[in-house]
């Protein structure tokens, strides 16, 4: 299995400059002929070699939308540079994007946020905990000035973009964080893992750290022995919520379809849960207006997004 995971990966990494990227369950020609036209679904994704078996995950989930739809879905592999062109012109009429690739759109407002999708249908969108050590003596984020905060990975949009929001609106910037040597000079701090955040916040390498609060609830109260536990810190901050995805729509994409894919998607967690299971999602549910909002309030962060266009009121 690891060897056609690295197969399939190896030929979407090489693909993707050339091609829109790895597609699933279709011929792209097949959008040129005017019968019953395939409905075209990007799966944004921003490290391809890493997520080259997203595909093979959603595979279930795509013969599931397909049979509810009653049209072959197709699913691309894409990197975000792609998902604007795409969807703008309506090549695809779907796609599936983290909040932050919905944050980084240079008009955001062009795409419907058709479904956002979480843990489960009632509780689609959900916080982080940014904690320190039960006995520091640091009590609030604004504290955090030179200290090394462990984030989650680099892209993740609720462990590290919205808990920079948060600490930029208690006057802490990026810029006065304190800097790793290792391995990249210059670098934050950044975990794959939530257990290695809480980690280094318990053996004092990092003065606080953003757990997903995912995680944090999965703690014990209290642990034995050196286990990780909820009392082992305090909580000093907390994030906006945001979802785990985002379902766009494009604007040339028709009423029908889009009704059609928000009623597969809004039972998809009851008929489906086993193909989301394999996705990491447990349902989907409509976006909030303070969905949205929380989620274009990722691009107030200096820096996050350099490719970003200013708004025409600070050019």
């Amino acid at each position: 299995m690891k060897l056609r995971r690295a197969f399939i990966a190896s030929c979407c990494a090489a693909l993707l400059p050339l091609l829109s990227g790895c597609r699933s369950g279709g011929i792209p020609l097949l959008n040129f002929i005017p019968l019953a036209k395939p409905v075209g679904m990007l799966l944004v994704t921003d490290t391809p070699l890493e997520s080259a078996d997203a595909l093979i995950r959603h595979e279930p989930f795509r013969k599931a939308f397909s049979t509810e739809l009653k049209r072959e879905v197709h699913l691309e592999l894409a990197l975000p540079l792609l998902l604007e062109p795409q969807l703008g012109v309506g090549w695809q009429q779907f796609a599936l994007v983290s909040p932050a690739q919905y944050a980084a759109l240079s008009k955001p407002a062009d795409f419907s946020v058709v479904a956002i999708a979480g843990e489960s249908a009632d509780a689609a969108s959900r916080t982080a905990k940014i904690v320190v050590r039960a006995d520091s003596e640091l009590q609030s984020i604004s504290q955090l000035r030179d200290k090394v905060v462990a984030f989650g990975p680099a892209e993740d949009s609720r462990t590290f973009f919205a808990a920079m929001v948060l600490l930029e609106s208690e006057g802490v910037s990026r810029n006065q964080l304190k800097r790793q040597i290792i391995p990249v000079p210059g670098s934050l701090l950044h975990l794959g893992k939530p257990e290695e955040i809480a980690r280094s916040v318990a053996s004092g390498s990092a003065a606080a750290g953003v757990l997903d609060d995912s995680y944090w609830r999965r703690l014990p109260e209290r642990g034995v022995g050196d286990e990780l536990a909820r009392a082992s810190f305090r909580v000093i901050g907390e994030t906006m919520a945001l979802p785990d995805r985002v379902v766009l729509g494009s604007p040339k994409v028709d009423a029908e379809t889009v009704q059609k894919t928000k009623d597969f998607l809004f039972a998809a967690g009851k008929k489906h849960g086993s193909a989301l299971a394999e996705i990491r999602l447990g349902g989907y549910a409509p976006a909030t207006d303070a969905d949205v909002e929380n989620m274009r309030r990722l691009a107030s962060v200096q820096g996050l997004f350099p490719s970003k266009p200013k708004p025409a009121s600070e050019e």
